[in-house]
């Protein structure tokens, strides 16, 4: 895609991209791959990635024109995480806390720790608030740490949990007898909450950008387009149900509070959801898992929503399909997983008979990575498909095949991997004589 801008794009906007895209904040390299995914759906049209002509200081992402008749376009764009509405930013503060107490008295002992928090419930402003117990400032207490010592070093680790009560925290600490992974090693039984249209990451976020449009010429449609980047939250969207009657403010109400609040600087925003429907058991043509882009449109003027909708229908079919939802994107992210040096993307064996002949692709980066020690021998197994009843080149030999061709087959474009393709056919000195 950054190859296709190359005319769009000037040195150190390039170079801003790219160390966006390298960043090892989630939010910021999805933000990046979300700012580069929109400007390469509309490169065919009379695309300016943030105009040298407009008005410093703020400038917005892009100006197109051509993709809505007789109407100007710009854009910024934004991607989100509600890491600060599902309490995630304060719960990981806190295991992080006791992991470092623990890990001081036993050295790393901490990775192997899960975390149950507690949630709170209070009657404010006519309503139930579901809270999480963990402070957003929350320190150890001695007594706590004497606790996690004399806990650690007993003898029942395996048959209990510890509950701390502590300073607001209240939450059971579980030993795995596997390392976790930060950022999956803890869990709450509420959902992503809020309960203020305004007072909000999702709306200040949407305040913020809004700054960048503000010096927009007359007759300029001023959209934002915000990225769900692994937020349950935004994910409903279009969800307009509420779990058992509770009153808590959507995504949908903040938007639309936005959009009523700031009319004079935005004209609409549009929710792009990368979404990745249930895999469906079977082998016809719907078994398939197609990805898909949910979108939302929010404006007060239904004229812009019947522009914006002909303009997405062009994005969003120019737009590769999603790889992956924005939870798992953002968790790969954090876990490094999309890091050039890390394990290889593979693509799944496959087989077929034809003619008496058998046909059996497997993955070439998992080759290379098994002849470059990355993986062992089980693991490599595993990405090939060698299963007890399943095909395997040794089942293969035993029933009298022998390779005859090896060939190479692109992936795809989608794809960050190529199959080695292995043609057999039988081979009477592979097999008794008959």
């Amino acid at each position: 895609m950054i190859d296709d801008l190359s005319p769009f794009l000037d040195a150190e906007k390039r170079r801003d991209i790219v160390q966006r895209l390298n960043n090892k904040d989630s939010e910021q390299s999805l933000g990046a791959e979300a700012e580069l995914s929109i400007a390469w759906s509309l490169r065919k049209f009379d695309l300016e990635i943030e105009p040298v002509w407009w008005k410093p200081p703020k400038c917005p992402d892009l100006y197109v024109e051509g993709v809505i008749d007789d109407i100007p376009l710009v854009i910024e764009v934004t991607a989100f995480a509600d890491a600060a509405v599902s309490g995630e930013d304060v719960m990981d503060h806190c295991a992080q806390a006791l992991i470092a107490l623990v890990n001081a008295e036993q050295k790393r002992f901490g990775e192997h720790l899960y975390f149950h928090f507690a949630e709170t419930r209070n009657y404010q402003r006519g309503r139930n608030e579901r809270r999480i117990a963990a402070p957003k400032d929350y320190t150890p207490s001695e007594v706590t740490r004497q606790r996690i010592v004399s806990w650690i070093n007993s003898k029942s680790l395996e048959k209990q949990r510890l509950r701390i009560e502590d300073a607001g925290l209240i939450v059971e600490v579980e030993i795995k007898p596997y390392k976790q992974i930060r950022y999956h090693n803890y869990h709450v039984s509420r959902p992503p909450r809020t309960y203020s249209d305004t007072r909000n990451p999702l709306y200040r976020r949407l305040v913020e950008k809004s700054k960048q449009l503000r010096d927009t010429p007359s007759g300029v449609l001023r959209t934002i387009f915000l990225i769900e980047a692994g937020s349950r939250f935004l994910a409903e969207v279009n969800n307009a149900h509420r779990l058992g009657g509770e009153r808590y403010s959507t995504a949908r109400q903040i938007i639309q509070k936005f959009i009523q609040d700031q009319s004079d600087k935005v004209d609409s925003v549009v929710v792009l959801v990368p979404t990745m429907p249930a895999l469906r058991r079977g082998i016809g043509p719907d078994s398939k898992r197609k990805s898909t882009w949910q979108v939302a449109i929010f404006t007060n003027d239904n004229s812009v929503k019947n522009s914006l909708s002909a303009a997405l229908e062009v994005i969003t079919s120019a737009l590769p399909g999603p790889r992956l939802d924005g939870f798992n994107a953002r968790s790969l992210i954090r876990q490094k997983a999309m890091n050039y040096d890390a394990r290889g993307w593979y693509l799944s064996w496959r087989w077929s008979m034809k003619n008496g002949n058998c046909t059996y692709r497997m993955s070439a980066r998992a080759f290379q990575d098994f002849l470059a020690q990355r993986i062992d021998e089980k693991q490599f197994r595993h990405f090939v498909g060698v299963e007890e009843n399943g095909p395997s080149i040794g089942r293969l030999l035993e029933q009298g095949y022998t390779i005859q061709n090896i060939c190479f087959e692109s992936g795809g474009t989608d794809e960050d991997d190529d199959y080695v393709v292995f043609e057999f056919a039988l081979d009477a000195a592979a097999s008794p004589f008959r």
